[in-house]
């Protein structure tokens, strides 16, 4: 018979093939008519106007292609599955999913600033003590050292500071040692 179920899964995940004379629901009828001989596709349903509790569906089709049912004068079966879902549920795991992306790029965002923060700490915190040496130097005070010990080029940078501050020393005390001892 013409758009009337045969098979029905119920809730509990079974199925009901004791639907003789069960009409399919009007809202079916025109995706189920366009589905007959078609391709697999999927439609969204909207519920009537007069109910105001309806959500809206999405009905998935295919046709089914049963060699001992002869063919319509057309060439086709008038036999086709249809899936009604609500639209909520075939998103629901969309949703979650954008949902748990979204959480990890922000996780993302937050450990990428603070390991930016921290290496640029690690990195900077030298250079402003060589920075402030430098200052010092300039101003003829040549004790100071930079302190700095590191495996990189900054530690490298530090060292050849305090040896060059060192040397400095060096060369003022035998100035000093000459000038005194030609006095």
């Amino acid at each position: 018979p013409d758009n009337h179920v045969l098979v029905r899964r119920l809730a509990n995940g079974g199925f009901d093939s004791n639907v003789a004379n069960v009409a399919l629901d009007g809202r079916y009828t025109r995706v189920a008519k366009e589905a007959v001989g078609r391709a697999v596709g999927s439609k969204f349903v909207k519920p009537p106007a007069f109910d105001t509790n309806g959500k809206e569906e999405l009905v998935s089709y295919a046709p089914v292609h049963l060699p001992s049912v002869p063919p319509l004068p057309e060439g086709r079966h008038g036999f086709v599955t249809l899936v009604i879902v609500p639209k909520e549920v075939v998103y629901a795991t969309i949703l979650s999913n954008q949902l748990l992306t979204l959480q990890i790029m922000a996780g993302v965002v937050a450990l990428t600033l603070l390991f930016g923060v921290l290496f640029a700490q690690w990195f900077i915190r030298p250079l402003l003590k060589i920075i402030e040496v430098t200052r010092q130097l300039q101003e003829g005070q040549l004790f100071n050292h930079t302190r700095v010990r590191r495996g990189d080029e900054l530690g490298d940078m530090a060292k050849q500071i305090d040896s060059t501050i060192d040397k400095f020393g060096d060369v003022i005390s035998q100035i000093r040692d000459s000038v005194g001892s030609v006095s």
